[in-house]
């Protein structure tokens, strides 16, 4: 991931405030969220008094998933953003599963690299594999490639897809991860990103 100067890593602090008193219009708002979304993928990165910002802007909306979904409420890279990082947390929470990666090896002993993921997926597959992905998307955002972030969480969701019955088979409790995928990859639909969401 390219490194950010020192001075991208800037929110004003009266910004922050301004939102965690409600004296924000929604078009400050959505500059806010522009710049937050940028920020999200340096988040090891970022200075302390920056990450105490967004710990208060975090803690006004509710928690890490209510500041997904006020990302979610702006068009452009916050929605993107938002949508990437619940791509993000999937292939995160499934890499680790036995049956997702039983699955997942025995899809890749027919086909190595299905979906276009050849240079994305590692040689093995263990319960590194899919978090490897999840990580590549990040690095792509920071990089500010996000239609390639994008294409990549799309193929990686067409993965899932595909190993989602097998892994169902094996372990009952992945019996929902075919609907889930389905719902990610329609979240990411060009239509989707731009649409304009009752507030």
């Amino acid at each position: 991931m390219s490194e950010l100067p020192a001075s991208a890593f800037q929110i004003d602090p009266e910004r922050i405030t301004a939102f965690v008193e409600d004296r924000m219009d929604d078009s400050a708002q959505a500059e806010l969220a522009d710049d937050v979304a940028r920020l999200l993928p340096f988040h090891d990165e970022l200075p302390h008094p920056l990450v105490a910002d967004l710990t208060r802007l975090r803690k006004h909306l509710g928690g890490d998933e209510a500041l997904l979904a006020w990302l979610d409420r702006w068009p452009g890279r916050p929605r993107l953003t938002a949508r990437l990082y619940r791509v993000i947390a999937l292939l995160d929470l499934h890499s680790g599963s036995a049956a997702v990666v039983q699955a997942l090896s025995e899809l890749r002993e027919r086909d190595p690299y299905p979906h276009g993921l050849a240079g994305h997926l590692v040689p093995d597959t263990t319960t590194y594999t899919l978090a490897s992905l999840s990580q590549e998307i990040e690095e792509l955002l920071g990089d500010d490639r996000p239609e390639e972030a994008r294409a990549l969480a799309v193929q990686s969701l067409m993965l899932l897809a595909d190993i989602a019955p097998r892994a169902a088979e094996l372990d009952p409790g992945a019996d929902g991860l075919a609907s889930t995928v389905r719902n990610h990859i329609d979240a990411l639909s060009a239509g989707a990103l731009t649409a304009q969401p009752g507030r």
